[in-house]
């Protein structure tokens, strides 16, 4: 079971559910008409039902303790995608009009579950991710409903009927899905708290969420490759493969100048570099989902480069795990 969260486990399960969706997309599609849509939206109150439960509100707190550390955080999970992106356009890697999919990528949420568990791995203080994370996670659903208003202002205006149902529907719809559902999670948990569960049943609710993503993704892509079509799909990877891989390696450099810049303050570096070289598929897809209304070449968009990127910084971000284990205490 640890194979998931610790090494290339998550990162082959990703690519097993693309490439069954790739293979069977007419399965996956009446999957996906299940209930009307009702299955992915249960599987993303699931995930955040039990990230709440592994939420330890003393330990967030605690980590939190200096807020202006927290709020140079939270500003660099913003900054650096963004100036990463930026320098993708400058040497021109975003073709066939990339570029807003790139930037809406950039103002993701930073991911709980690799950002923790990498940093656990490499010796550092999971807490403070965690908290740090976290606090990501509750304010994205604004964010990035701000973000998608201004990328698309052509087409949504507010004060209008689309930007209204925006605001009226569309964002309670994500704190619903995501924000009540983690909150419950830890309500649970503490008044659970003296409730001891077997080591078995802990390790099942670990990686359970991770399952739970895999089934996210592989609902999506398989949405994805019915309205495009497998030949177009593959024609898209192979145009931004190799941008999203130059975009991380560009953001983990202006990352790691970041962290630098920040550890002045007392900061742990290898927590600030996974909390902010990563971006969350659990958070990122179902609000895609919800904001392109879950089909059609739309959602192919802005959701590709979402599911890409996702997997490269798990491959990538995997030997940083050895490197900062080796090296943290020099």
């Amino acid at each position: 079971m640890r194979v998931f969260p610790n090494g290339f486990g998550f990162a082959i399960l990703l690519g097993l559910a693309i490439g069954f969706a790739c293979f069977n997309p007419a399965l996956v599609q009446q999957l996906n008409l299940l209930g009307n849509g009702v299955l992915s939206q249960l599987i993303v109150i699931l995930i955040f039902l039990l990230q709440g439960w592994k939420l330890d509100l003393k330990k967030l707190l605690k980590s939190l303790g200096n807020f202006d550390q927290t709020i140079r955080i939270q500003l660099g999970l913003l900054i650096c995608p963004c100036f990463a992106v930026l320098v993708g356009d400058f040497f021109g890697w975003f073709e066939d009009d990339w570029f807003d999919a790139f930037l809406f990528l950039a103002f993701l949420p930073t991911t709980i579950s690799s950002s923790v568990v990498y940093t656990r791995n490499a010796g550092g203080d999971a807490d403070f991710a965690l908290g740090q994370s976290t606090i990501s996670n509750l304010i994205s659903p604004f964010i990035v409903s701000l973000v998608w208003i201004l990328l698309q202002e052509e087409t949504l205006e507010v004060g209008k009927v689309e930007g209204g149902a925006l605001a009226v529907v569309v964002l309670p719809k994500i704190i619903f899905l995501t924000m009540i559902p983690c909150f419950l999670g830890c309500l649970i948990q503490s008044k659970l708290r003296s409730f001891v569960l077997e080591k078995k049943v802990e390790g099942f609710l670990e990686v359970l969420p991770l399952f739970g993503i895999a089934c996210l993704v592989l609902l999506s892509t398989g949405e994805v490759v019915s309205s495009i079509g497998g030949r177009k799909s593959l024609m898209i990877l192979s145009h931004i493969f190799f941008p999203l891989c130059c975009l991380w390696f560009v953001l983990l450099a202006v990352v790691f100048v970041w962290s630098n810049l920040i550890m002045k303050g007392g900061f742990k570096r290898s927590e600030v570099v996974f909390c902010l070289s990563q971006k969350s598929l659990a958070m990122g897809v179902p609000m895609i989902q919800i904001l392109t209304g879950g089909s059609g070449k739309e959602l192919a968009y802005w959701m590709i480069p979402i599911l890409v990127f996702h997997l490269i910084q798990l491959v990538f971000g995997i030997p940083l795990i050895a490197w900062y284990k080796k090296n943290r205490n020099s």
